[in-house]
């Protein structure tokens, strides 16, 4: 889903070298980490906000599995 894209500057070499390093292919399939934030006394919502993206992630919509 991630094209790597060309760019115009870097803020230094070690921006540049870091780039130079990334390869969108060797990530497909990686492992992901989220973190929900709500507001005081609201876990519940929080929990199910959590419920509904991970069930996005496990089911993702016909047309994002084609991308």
């Amino acid at each position: 889903l991630d094209v790597k894209k060309a760019r115009p500057a870097f803020f230094n070499d070690e921006d540049k070298t870091v780039w130079d390093m990334y390869d969108p292919s060797h990530l497909v399939d990686a492992p992901i980490a989220f973190q929900v934030v709500g507001r005081t006394q609201e876990d519940e919502a929080v929990i199910r906000m959590a419920e509904i993206v991970d069930e996005a992630l496990k089911n993702p919509p016909a047309r994002a599995q084609k991308l």
